[in-house]
C-alpha cells in the first residue's frame, strides 16, 4: 500500500478542477467568502470529501481487486505518479511510452473529478477481474466505465487494461503531436488527430490470456 501523502498541497491544485464542473458547490462558495487569515480547514474538508482517501483504501479488504483499484486511483488524487505508474501491468507499461504516461495520468485525474470514482460491480471472469465504475465528464454528468485486473500469483494486483487510461494516453499523444506540427492552431492536425486514435488502442492486446 502506498506511503501516506500529505494531501494539502494537491487539495489546493484541485479547488479550480471543481469549480468547473456543474456549477458552484459548498468549496467553491468557503473560498469565495474566506479572508487572507482564514484557515483553509473548511476547504480542504470540502474538497477531501472527492477524492480518493486513506481512509477510502483502508476499507476496503486488504488483498483484493478493490483495494487495488482505490490504491491506485488514491495515487492518481494526490498526483503520486511513480506509484499510480507501478499499479500498471507490465504487459501495459510495454506497450505505452514512458514518456506520455505521467500526462495521461494527470489527464484521467482531472476527467475524474470532481467526484472519486465510484464503484458500480466486480466480476471475475476467465482469470481477470473487471471493475465498473462511474467518472464525471468535464460537462458534469456521471459516465460509466471500467478497468481489468490480475492477480499475480505473490497475490499482487495489477491493471491489465483501463478504458479511461486509453482516452487520456490519446489525448497525451495527440497533444505531443500537435505541439510539435504547430502548438498555436486552435484545432489539432489531421496527423496529431490520427497518432491520438492509433494510440487510444495501444492497450488492447494486454487483454490476451
Amino acid at each position: 500500500m502506498p506511503a501516506k501523502r500529505r494531501c494539502v498541497p494537491a487539495v489546493l491544485l484541485m479547488v479550480p478542477l471543481l469549480a468547473s464542473c456543474g456549477g458552484p458547490t459548498e468549496a467553491d462558495r468557503l473560498l469565495a467568502t474566506r479572508t487572507a487569515t482564514t484557515p483553509l480547514i473548511a476547504e480542504d474538508r470540502q474538497v477531501e470529501s472527492r477524492l480518493v482517501s486513506e481512509g477510502d483504501v483502508a476499507k476496503a479488504p486488504a488483498g483484493s481487486a478493490r483495494r487495488a483499484f482505490l490504491e491506485y486511483w488514491n495515487a492518481i488524487s494526490f498526483e503520486d505518479w511513480a506509484t499510480a505508474v507501478r499499479y500498471l501491468d507490465v504487459s501495459v507499461r510495454k506497450q505505452l511510452k514512458p514518456g506520455y504516461l505521467v500526462d495521461a495520468l494527470r489527464t484521467q485525474g482531472k476527467e475524474g473529478m470532481p467526484v472519486k470514482p465510484l464503484i458500480r460491480t466486480i466480476i471475475q471472469r476467465r482469470g481477470n477481474t473487471s471493475i465498473r465504475y462511474y467518472v464525471r465528464t468535464d460537462q458534469g454528468q456521471l459516465r460509466p466505465t471500467s478497468s481489468t485486473w490480475r492477480q499475480r500469483k505473490d497475490g499482487r494486483w495489477f491493471l491489465v487494461y483501463s478504458a479511461a487510461l486509453d482516452e487520456s494516453y490519446g489525448s497525451a499523444v495527440q497533444l505531443s503531436v500537435q505541439n510539435e506540427i504547430d502548438p498555436e492552431s486552435p484545432t489539432a492536425s489531421a496527423a496529431a488527430v490520427k497518432a491520438g486514435r492509433r494510440a487510444t488502442r495501444a492497450q488492447a492486446q494486454t487483454l490476451a490470456p
